[in-house]
């Protein structure tokens, strides 16, 4: 409880006991928790990520909601031209995303992520924003062995490597880069990440995005 200061007591300036009136007040080691707080209080994330805490030894669980990821999709889609850095990040939310096996089989089945990130791939006016596009496009199939032969049987596969021409400027060192990287995967093998933590990345990403938008 809060008292007001006495002017009887002889407080110290240094630090002793009166806080500039207002009692002495511990916050070393809350600092964290109070940002923490408030960013679960915040009901307007873009993702509407439910978490709960099972026990102080367990990994909080996260309910990620496939409407809220073609969300992100037509947020990608629609931003302005030159909102590079916001494009970047939600692209790399994507990425942690979608590294998650069940997270990827409720969405992958319509092909619109393919579409949409084939548009993605073909943006070339940003290194930055190029290169995480391939590199989605990279992780989806480096984490989930049928999203080859999905975009085989769909004819989405040939729409992405038709992008690889000397034309394409900036992006063919990305293109290049990332099939290169298909082309090593039998010898590096394939990850399966069904229990990835991903709630620090996605938080990251998730706040820098939506500064920088």
């Amino acid at each position: 409880m809060l008292s007001p200061r006495s002017p009887n007591k002889n407080n110290n300036s240094n630090g002793g006991g009166g806080n500039n009136g207002v009692g002495n007040i511990n916050t070393k080691g809350k600092k964290a928790n109070y940002i923490n707080d408030s960013y679960d209080n915040d009901k307007d994330n873009i993702l509407n990520i439910k978490t709960k805490k099972q026990t102080d030894f367990q990994a909080k669980k996260i309910i990620v909601k496939e409407v809220r990821l073609l969300q992100i999709l037509r947020i990608i889609k629609d931003a302005p031209s030159k909102a590079y850095k916001c494009k970047s990040l939600l692209i790399m939310i994507l990425i942690d995303i979608l590294k998650v096996r069940s997270v990827f089989l409720d969405l992958y089945q319509s092909g619109l992520i393919f579409e949409r990130l084939q548009e993605f791939c073909s943006d070339v006016r940003n290194f930055n924003l190029n290169k995480v596009s391939w590199k989605l496009f990279y992780t989806l199939i480096l984490y989930h062995s049928e999203t080859m032969a999905f975009l085989i049987k769909k004819e989405l596969l040939n729409p992405f490597i038709d992008l690889l021409s000397v034309t394409s400027g900036v992006g063919v060192v990305n293109q290049l880069h990332y099939f290169n990287k298909l082309f090593q995967l039998d010898s590096i093998g394939r990850q399966n990440f069904d229990s990835y933590p991903i709630h620090q990345q996605i938080r990251y990403y998730e706040s820098n995005a939506l500064k920088s938008y």
